[in-house]
């Protein structure tokens, strides 16, 4: 989902070449109050983050939070920022840029359906305990009453 309609049209050439034309689907932009339609479809969820110091340290990808509402199993970067939020027992990890991994992740999950379901239960309910909007903010008002005591 998402992407601009000269990359679409480009993933979709070539998907075609790589005769995967029949399994990757490309709808564009979307808007966001249907994001929960679109990942109940998901078989997995892949959040692959560039190794730049940004993504490494300092993002927190939306897409990754709401992989994890959405109850979908998810294979992400392996980067520090990722591994605050994320465990193994919530996601799978591969090295940033690596297709063999991700391929062979993709892979692993779907020979191992209990584990991938397993994962994705535990995402979600670490997701419903500490990041909802609510926890978020009754987070800040503790760090808030805390330093002013």
């Amino acid at each position: 989902m998402g992407g601009e309609p000269e990359d679409i049209h480009e993933y979709k050439a070539l998907a075609q070449k790589l005769y995967l034309s029949d399994r990757v689907r490309f709808f564009g932009k979307v808007p966001h109050r249907d994001i929960p339609d679109y990942l109940a479809l998901f078989d997995v969820a892949v959040a692959p983050a560039p190794a730049t110091e940004h993504s490494s340290f300092y993002g927190s990808p939306l897409k990754m939070f709401e992989y994890m509402a959405a109850g979908v199993p998810m294979i992400v970067s392996d980067l520090p920022a990722l591994r605050e939020v994320l465990s193994t027992e919530t996601a799978l990890f591969i090295k940033p840029a690596d297709a063999h991994e991700l391929a062979q992740a993709v892979s692993l999950l779907q020979r191992e359906p209990a584990r991938a379901q397993a994962m994705a239960i535990e995402a979600r309910a670490l997701v419903e305990k500490r990041f909802t909007w609510h926890a978020r903010a009754q987070g800040i008002l503790s760090l808030i009453q805390e330093v002013h005591g």
